[in-house]
């Protein structure tokens, strides 16, 4: 627990759950019209779809209690051709294109995936992380559909 948490008692968790909050309230007014978004019912998560995009931003802590803001966005499935090119592009990107996260595999799904301490975090940089992500997802899908003729993940 940093200082000045521990001086007004507001622990990571109590954080992290007051700017998911407040990231819902400023949602309607932060995100182009047309876009959608809502609240897990299963976890503590908020789920935007802007453009293409599907991002999920969530919480998250550690075995030590160390908090994250944890946000995914599934991209596109793998290929049914080409999948050695595809992962080296892949591999490209994670090592110089992308500034922010990176990107993985999840079952047969590609998606970015950053993952940010909270330490040190605040709202700004919080509101930064998550529209920087959803933007840059936006943006990828179609590349590595553009690319490689990879099917859009859809939910």
């Amino acid at each position: 627990m940093g200082l000045f948490s521990a001086i007004f008692g507001e622990t990571t968790e109590a954080k992290a759950m007051r700017w998911m909050d407040e990231l819902w309230e400023a949602l309607p007014q932060l995100l182009p019209q047309g876009d959608a978004y809502e609240r897990s019912e299963d976890e503590p998560e908020i789920i935007i779809r802007h453009g293409s995009a599907h991002v999920v931003v969530g919480i998250g802590s550690d075995d030590e209690g160390d908090g994250y803001v944890i946000i995914k966005s599934p991209l596109v499935f793998l290929p049914k051709e080409n999948l050695l090119p595809f992962y080296r592009r892949l591999l490209d990107l994670n090592c110089g294109d992308l500034m922010l996260g990176a990107l993985a595999t999840e079952g047969n799904t590609i998606l970015l995936r950053t993952t940010v301490p909270m330490a040190g975090l605040d709202e700004d940089g919080f509101r930064f992380w998550v529209f920087s992500t959803l933007g840059l997802a936006d943006e990828l899908d179609d590349l590595l559909i553009d690319e490689f003729g990879a099917r859009r993940f859809e939910n």
